[in-house]
């Protein structure tokens, strides 16, 4: 395995994003592994490394505002106008420039936020794609239209100011079903070793700023809203994994979404003892067998 620094310069604006590629010896699949809100790409080497023993060349990239891809070193910072469209654009653009060279087919693997980038990418560039994966996906909210018109205003004179009372909001809102919490991140892993990790990690728990958040309603608006999705392949796999105490997601919602958009072969895996990151939570290393497993399946 050679594990090498991934470097894009966007075509739609020049904004620099960076990550990790995973290489394995042989190339038989490639997967775009796309992390969630406040969250990068360093923390999902194990997963990478992984699935680079099934021979998956694995792209990393930290998304804009994120990890090692701020803009104009603002955390929470996508762009000044269409932020959410950018980012899968850029998305897009890695996997054909690295099937240039492995002309493979691609597996979308999502987390929360990451999750719908990967279905925004898979409603826009559906072809070539082997499988979805995606956990923690986050619900569709009738509000979100809302939020952005009026958050809208306030992006449009301080577009990177980090919007801390909207973060306090979420935060309340997604503890609400955790009894006794010791944190505002309780919702996040039930397991207390893992949300001190996080707390710790600098790169981890931010808020977006408010441009940052009319980007997030913006994406989610374009997932649950609009009927422009291109189908491709009606039975491609799509897999739904999903923690049973994860007040973000709803895994039944999102599959009749996708059941609705056309697509039939969808799946749902649900962890018992999980919330929102499976990932990083009690059942993690049922979650890594499992996500192997699909893996070796998507042949």
């Amino acid at each position: 395995m050679r594990i090498e620094e991934l470097i894009l310069i966007s075509n739609v604006d020049h904004h620099q994003m960076n990550g990790t590629i995973y290489r394995p010896a042989k190339v038989e699949k490639m997967v775009l592994l796309i992390h969630g809100m406040a969250d990068h790409e360093l923390r999902y080497k194990d997963v990478a490394t992984q699935l680079v023993k099934e021979n998956c060349l694995v792209l990393c990239p930290d998304l804009r505002g994120h990890g090692r891809s701020p803009h104009d070193s603002t955390m929470g910072y996508f762009a000044k106008s269409d932020g959410a469209f950018k980012m899968v654009r850029d998305l897009y653009q890695l996997v054909k420039q690295i099937q240039e060279t492995y002309p493979v087919e691609l597996i979308l693997l999502g987390h929360s936020m990451g999750a719908l980038f990967a279905l925004d990418y898979l409603k826009r560039y559906p072809k070539d794609i082997k499988g979805v994966i995606i956990s923690g996906t986050p619900a569709k909210n009738d509000l979100a239209t809302i939020a952005k018109g009026l958050l809208n205003l306030v992006a449009k004179r301080k577009p990177k100011e980090p919007n801390v009372m909207i973060q306090n909001l979420m935060n309340k809102t997604f503890n609400k079903g955790i009894q006794n919490p010791t944190s505002d991140i309780d919702w996040v892993s039930a397991n207390s070793m893992s949300r001190q990790m996080y707390q710790e990690d600098s790169l981890c728990g931010f808020p977006l700023t408010n441009a940052g958040y009319v980007d997030l309603f913006s994406l989610l608006e374009s997932v649950y809203h609009t009927s422009k999705w291109r189908i491709n392949d009606e039975e491609l796999p799509i897999f739904i994994l999903n923690g049973q105490h994860d007040p973000v997601s709803n895994s039944t919602e999102t599959k009749s979404l996708l059941n609705k958009k056309g697509y039939e072969n969808v799946t749902i895996y649900n962890y018992e003892a999980s919330r929102h990151e499976i990932y990083f939570d009690n059942d993690h290393k049922k979650v890594l067998s499992d996500l192997i497993e699909i893996v070796k399946n998507l042949t």
